[in-house]
C-alpha cells in the first residue's frame, strides 16, 4: 500500500518484519473487540483476530521479498486491517511496482483458494463468497471447522477488497504504477484521489441501499483517507495549478514517474495552466510520434549508403524486403520534401 501518515500513526510497536519495524494500528483491536461482540464469543473473536493477523503478516511477507528483490527500503510497516502502510516512498519500475502490488493479494488468495477447496468438498463454501457479508460461524461443526471457514473469509476478503483500484489499498498501488507510465506525478495522484473520492460515496451509497454496513464502514474510512490527503496538499511553487474540472481536489502524494526525467516534467508544466490532463496526454502522445519517427529516419540513413550500393552492383532483386522498405521509406520522405518545397 501507498505511504501514508496522519490517522494511522497512532500504532504500536510489535518488533520487526523481515528486519522491519513493523507497528501495530490502534484498528486492530478495535476490529478484534467487533468480532469478539459479532460471533458473540470472546474465544472465537480472539481466534479470528489471531488468524486475520496471521494473513496480514503473511501479505506484508511477500511484499517485503518483492521490495528486497528491487534492493527498496520501505522503512517501518503499521499493520492495519487490510494491510500495511509503509513510512518511505518506494521507486520500482513499473514491473516492481505492479509485483509489490498484486503479490500480497495473490497471497491471500492462494490460502482462500486452499482452504475454500476443503470446505467446498463439505459444501460449506458459497455461503461464505460475499466479501462484505459479516463473518458467521453459527453452522460451524466444531472448533477446528470454525477455524477453517475464518481462515478462509479473513484472506478471501483480503485478497478481494485490496483488489480496489483506490488508494491505500494495493488496486490503487498498480493503478497508479500504470498512470505513471503516461502521466507525471501529481497528474496520477490527481487522478486517483478523484477517482478514489467517487469511488468512496459510491461506495457509501451502495452500502445504504443495500444495507451493507461492512461496505459503508470501508467506503466511509476511505472517504477519509482521501478528505485528508486533499486537505493536506500545497501545489509547489514553480507548478502551475491542475486542473479542477472534476471535484476539484489534488493529491499530496504520488509515486515519481517511471519513465520521465526531473528536467522532463519541469518542461512539462511549464507548457501552461490551461491545458487539461488529456490536452497535455494528447502532446505527450505526439511527441513521442515524432521522436520515434526521427530515430526511423536516422536509422534508415544510416543503411541507406550499403543498400545503394548493393542495388547499383546487383540490382533491385538483390535486396531483401527489409532493405526495399528502408528505400521506400526514404524515397517517400524525399518526395515529400520536394512538396513541401
Amino acid at each position: 500500500m501507498t505511504p501514508t501518515d496522519g490517522l494511522l500513526t497512532f500504532s504500536f510497536p510489535m518488533g520487526r518484519l523481515l528486519g522491519v519495524p513493523l507497528r501495530l494500528s490502534f484498528l486492530m483491536p478495535v476490529v478484534v473487540v467487533a468480532l469478539m461482540w459479532r460471533l458473540q464469543d470472546p474465544a472465537l473473536g480472539a481466534i479470528a483476530g489471531v488468524i486475520l493477523l496471521l494473513s496480514l503478516l503473511l501479505h506484508e511477507c511477500t511484499r517485503l521479498f518483492v521490495y528486497r528483490r528491487y534492493g527498496q527500503h520501505p522503512g517501518s510497516i503499521v499493520l492495519w486491517p487490510l494491510g500495511g502502510m509503509y513510512s518511505a516512498q518506494t521507486y520500482c519500475d513499473f514491473g516492481g511496482s505492479m509485483l509489490c502490488a498484486l503479490v500480497p493479494p495473490a497471497a491471500n488468495l492462494a490460502v482462500a483458494a486452499t482452504s475454500g477447496w476443503v470446505l467446498y468438498q463439505h459444501q460449506q463454501l458459497f455461503d461464505l463468497l460475499n466479501p462484505f457479508a459479516v463473518l458467521d460461524l453459527r453452522g460451524s461443526h466444531g472448533l477446528p471447522d470454525a477455524c477453517l471457514r475464518t481462515l478462509f473469509v479473513v484472506n478471501w476478503c483480503l485478497g478481494i477488497l485490496n483488489l480496489i483500484p483506490v488508494r491505500p489499498l494495493d488496486g490503487g498501488q498498480a493503478l497508479q504504477a500504470f498512470f505513471n507510465l503516461r502521466f507525471a506525478e501529481q497528474e496520477s495522484s490527481d487522478l486517483l484521489l478523484r477517482i478514489g473520492l467517487v469511488a468512496s460515496l459510491f461506495g457509501i451509497l451502495a452500502g445504504f441501499v443495500f444495507d451493507i454496513s461492512s461496505l459503508v464502514a470501508l467506503s466511509s474510512f476511505l472517504l477519509v483517507l482521501h478528505i485528508h490527503d486533499a486537505t493536506r496538499w500545497v501545489p509547489p511553487t514553480d507548478m502551475p495549478d491542475m486542473d479542477e474540472s472534476f471535484l476539484g481536489y489534488d493529491f499530496s502524494e504520488g509515486y515519481t514517474s517511471l519513465n520521465r526525467s526531473q528536467q522532463e516534467l519541469t518542461e512539462e508544466f511549464q507548457r501552461g495552466s490551461s491545458d487539461s490532463i488529456l490536452e497535455r496526454w494528447r502532446v505527450r502522445r505526439e511527441e513521442e510520434k515524432q521522436r520515434k519517427e526521427m530515430d526511423e529516419q536516422e536509422a534508415d540513413d544510416a543503411e541507406l549508403d550499403s543498400i545503394l550500393e548493393k542495388l547499383h552492383s546487383h540490382g533491385r532483386s538483390a535486396l531483401s524486403p527489409r532493405e526495399l522498405n528502408i528505400l521506400d521509406r526514404v524515397s517517400a520522405r524525399l518526395r515529400q520534401r520536394k512538396v513541401g518545397q
